[in-house]
């Protein structure tokens, strides 16, 4: 199973989406941002070929406006005087108070020496969807850090998880399915899919709904009550009574939170 990791919040922030856009920040962060992709190429280019003299000295160069980068705006923009700083917010208070995320936003990170700058855009509809799937557990979003292992990281749920190596090596396919399997696991461990009482009233009735089709419909509903799409409290039931006999579908059970499968059931 992937590893909960402390990555989240670790020198990673955003933006006060409150505030009105900073000019001076933004010219900033352009800076800055244009600065590390220089020194980042600089540095793999002299990897590749590290007896190249010109990609020796290209690498001298970004050093040294790396250098220049630090001093001049390590003071500011590090990672101690961001925290105290109220125009930032930590990255893990952000996606709890705005999920689901609605407007553009960039993850900026920043270090004890290295000083803030973009890591993660999402600038319209169809990025702020992906990072959304991920935090509603209906799939995994690929983090740019590795871990503490060495393994890739992905965002899910309201954490940032880091495979272990036989997962990295699974298709995109098999690591959506391990961490829907870590989701089922998690829930009930939390209190979010009170699977126990599931299972004791599908027994009962022998409706007992196998575990591949709960993973199946957690992921079409993206863990959200099929009704209201309230997250909290939430059980699986059949849509109708399967008949005795019959194989059960993911087309027939839906994810209800307490309220509405009580609702549906008369228990109100």
């Amino acid at each position: 199973m992937p590893i909960r990791t402390q990555m989240l919040d670790s020198g990673n922030f955003v933006y006060a989406p409150d505030l009105p856009p900073n000019s001076a920040f933004e010219e900033y962060l352009e800076f800055a941002n244009r600065m590390m992709r220089q020194w980042r190429e600089a540095q793999e280019a002299c990897d590749l070929s590290p007896f190249s003299d010109d990609l020796r000295r290209r690498k001298i160069q970004a050093d040294e406006l790396f250098k220049n980068f630090v001093e001049a705006f390590g003071p500011r923009f590090s990672l101690r005087p961001v925290r105290q700083e109220p125009m930032f917010v930590p990255l893990s208070r952000f996606l709890q108070q705005q999920y689901p995320i609605q407007d553009p936003f960039s993850i900026l990170h920043c270090e004890l020496e290295i000083p803030l700058h973009t890591v993660h855009d999402f600038p319209d509809h169809n990025a702020l969807a992906q990072v959304n799937a991920a935090l509603g557990e209906d799939t995994a979003f690929p983090w740019w850090q590795r871990g503490p292992h060495g393994q890739p990281c992905y965002l899910f749920g309201k954490s940032v998880w880091e495979l272990k190596s036989s997962e990295a090596e699974q298709s995109p396919e098999g690591i959506i399915l391990s961490f829907l399997e870590l989701s089922d696991k998690h829930c009930q461990a939390n209190g979010r899919v009170s699977r126990s009482a599931t299972i004791v009233r599908a027994k009962s009735s022998e409706n007992y709904i196998p575990e591949q089709l709960r993973r199946d419909v957690w992921r079409r509903t993206g863990g959200k009550c099929s009704k209201c799409r309230g997250w909290e409290s939430l059980d699986f039931d059949y849509v109708t009574p399967p008949r005795p006999g019959t194989e059960p579908t993911p087309d027939n059970i839906e994810l209800l939170c307490n309220s509405c499968y009580r609702k549906k059931h008369g228990l109100d």
